[in-house]
């Protein structure tokens, strides 16, 4: 996400609120733009279309929410090794690879996509006819926008990604409604809501081309160097598989489960939980915008500072001081987030009962929802120190904590699944809880031991010479 501090902190800086209020913006989109847009856009059509039959919502909404959920999951360990790769050649000014390395990134996404899509929808859930065929296509769309939106973070241009998610929420939303009022089927529908995707997608690839205008001249040298770099930062790679295929797994548990149904188009879904935990990760987009905010206008300049010290060839002293620095920043950072994400989630638990009609829930899922913002707090948590661990090198660190999230989120789930469906999310909670515990003290021992960690690192990486 290299070049994204320099405009986000002039806009930071800038005198009065609205400065401040638009750099939190394109925070949000960056952090998790295609996550609320497809959440926002879902409660528009929900309440534009109040003729569309309950059978024909769930349908429709199932087929949208799996193929981002699969693209998600399919395209993770592709879009961290191709982000890698273009964090390293901007940092080594070889800008003319960047557009190689994007064309490889999206022909290795969409085809990734196209494949679980297919193993998944048409073999594990037996679906067939239109649904797999726009699902399979909407999966394929979906999965290109997540390694745009990671190269779009080495692009200045903030008002064209923002504008690019507005715009394709509006398509999406307008072209469902005209779907739902001539009356066509839920296949038809999701795939008029593909319409916002393409836009956003056409969006974000055109600002990354303008950005980057060197020519492709072939994709198998760029598509090769993503696979063997893919063997190179294996533990990273493998880290994206399995840390966003925990983000689901309380939801797969939970599907599995009682508490589940299955829909005639062959989805899994489990509408009480779902619409709950949905919403209330609503409420952690505020801690991720500032988070981004924090690492591209601070964090990314100490430990610039720090790694320069060392390439530079600066005292032990002098490294040492710009470590404990990072480190100090780092932890003020956090604090001062998790301050605001705590009033914020505590407030929202507070007006739960108050809330779930306006976003569209029932009274009974207000405890569901209550948890769910509560674990979203731990969530925010444990991202953020997985995300420094990463900047920090620290990968197989990393890696084991994604392990530990992806077998507490379904162990403790399916542990309160035994008992009354009351207990339905806190598994989730704790999971969410002990993760982020783990997560900080890896973090403040990664942090307390960052000058010795880097010099071992560069010494195993170059064979101990």
């Amino acid at each position: 996400m290299a070049g994204i501090g320099f405009e986000l902190r002039r806009l930071r800086d800038q005198n009065g609120l609205s400065g401040k209020a638009v750099s939190i913006g394109h925070g949000t989109a960056i952090a998790a733009g295609p996550w609320l847009a497809t959440v926002l856009s879902m409660a528009a059509i929900q309440l534009l279309t109040p003729e569309l039959d309950r059978a024909q919502a769930y349908a429709f909404r199932g087929l949208v929410v799996y193929s981002f959920m699969l693209s998600l999951v399919a395209t993770a360990p592709i879009v961290y090794v191709a982000t890698r790769q273009v964090a390293d050649d901007v940092f080594t000014g070889r800008f003319e690879a960047v557009a190689s390395r994007f064309a490889a990134a999206i022909l290795a996404c969409a085809g990734a996509c196209i494949v679980v899509s297919i193993v998944v929808l048409g073999g594990l859930l037996g679906m067939s006819g239109t649904s797999l065929a726009v699902g399979i296509a909407l999966t394929g769309l979906t999965g290109i926008v997540w390694p745009t939106l990671a190269f779009c973070g080495a692009v200045r241009d903030f008002e064209a990604i923002t504008a690019g998610f507005a715009l394709g929420l509006v398509a999406a939303v307008a072209g469902t409604v005209v779907a739902v009022q001539a009356g066509l089927p839920a296949p038809a529908q999701v795939a008029a809501y593909g319409i916002g995707i393409a836009v956003v997608a056409a969006r974000l690839v055109a600002t990354v081309l303008a950005t980057f205008p060197h020519p492709v001249a072939t994709w198998r040298r760029p598509l090769a160097a993503l696979v063997r770099d893919a063997r190179r930062f294996r533990l990273l790679a493998l880290a994206g598989l399995v840390g966003t295929a925990a983000l689901w797994a309380d939801k797969w548990t939970v599907w599995a489960s009682d508490e589940g149904a299955r829909l005639e188009n062959g989805i899994f879904y489990a509408p009480a939980y779902d619409s709950a935990m949905f919403v209330a990760y609503l409420a952690i987009v505020p801690a991720l915008a500032l988070f981004i905010i924090a690492v591209e206008t601070t964090l990314l300049d100490r430990l610039r500072a720090f790694l320069a010290s060392i390439r530079e060839h600066g005292s032990l002293d002098e490294i040492d001081r710009r470590a404990l620095a990072l480190e100090v920043d780092v932890r003020a950072s956090l604090v001062r987030i998790l301050a605001m994400q705590t009033c914020l989630c505590a407030v929202a638990a507070i007006l739960a009962p108050a809330l779930v009609g306006f976003v569209g829930l029932h009274f009974s899922q207000v405890g569901i929802l209550r948890l769910g913002l509560i674990a979203g707090l731990f969530q925010f948590l444990f991202f953020a120190c997985g995300t420094i661990l990463v900047f920090v090198e620290r990968h197989g660190a990393f890696l084991a904590l994604q392990v530990l999230f992806l077998v507490l989120q379904i162990s403790l789930t399916r542990l309160t699944l035994v008992g009354d469906a009351d207990y339905l999310g806190f598994g989730h909670l704790a999971a969410c809880a002990l993760s982020a515990l783990a997560a900080v003290w890896v973090l403040d021992r990664s942090l307390a031991r960052l000058t010795f960690l880097t010099f071992d690192a560069a010494l195993s990486r170059g064979g101990g010479r």
